[in-house]
């Protein structure tokens, strides 16, 4: 049997976590409203201006061996203009992220405020590998954020001749999606301790 202590100290705990995620959920609430606002404000300025791409940061999938053999990250304009980069990031584990500076190659794509870009990540293994995201940032602080969904792959994500691709995203805009995801990722690791505490009173009892 569980002890009456016990059995308060995990709900006392439980109903913390409820009250954490809400204070979460309202906080959403308002960034939502700003990232309508910021979107409102880029699309009233439909001038283009160049951009110039400062780094590059890649997460591989989370699942096990689930890391790649010299990954590499290819970017071009979508649709293509002809021009693209390669930024190696090498052999990678699962779950794993990291950061590189865009090399000069990569100076040169003729991207904009109103552009696309596209992205493929490749390995010369025919290992399978997953890969979670690419997120490209612009000198300007805006961004490219690519999401492959934590998806499996072989030689080449998403796969021979496709790219994922994904619009430019202003530094205003970029920055509430940042706070956003942000809560996100704490509300997923609240619901992870709270289905921890559950499954221990669960068996405590047992």
């Amino acid at each position: 049997m569980v002890s009456t202590s016990t059995a308060n100290l995990d709900i006392r705990s439980s109903a913390e976590i409820f009250t954490m995620m809400s204070g979460l959920c309202k906080r959403i609430g308002i960034i939502a409203y700003l990232l309508m606002l910021a979107i409102f404000n880029a699309n009233a300025s439909n001038e283009s201006q160049e951009v110039k791409i400062e780094s590059i940061r890649f997460k591989t999938g989370y699942a096990h061996s689930s890391g790649g053999y010299n990954l590499s990250i290819y970017l071009q304009p979508y649709p293509s203009n002809g021009k693209s980069c390669q930024v190696v990031f090498g052999d990678m584990g699962p779950n794993k992220a990291l950061t590189k500076n865009a090399p000069a190659s990569c100076e040169d794509l003729q991207l904009t405020t109103t552009s696309s870009i596209g992205v493929q990540v490749l390995s010369t293994d025919d290992n399978q590998f997953k890969v979670a995201w690419v997120v490209v940032y612009t000198e300007d602080g805006g961004r490219f954020d690519v999401n492959f969904g934590n998806t499996w792959y072989t030689n080449v994500a998403p796969g021979i001749n496709l790219v994922k691709h994904a619009r430019y995203e202003d530094p205003n805009t970029a920055k509430i999606l940042a706070k956003i995801e942000n809560v996100e990722t704490k509300i997923d690791n609240a619901v992870t301790e709270l289905k921890s505490k559950i499954y221990r009173y669960r068996y405590k009892g047992k």
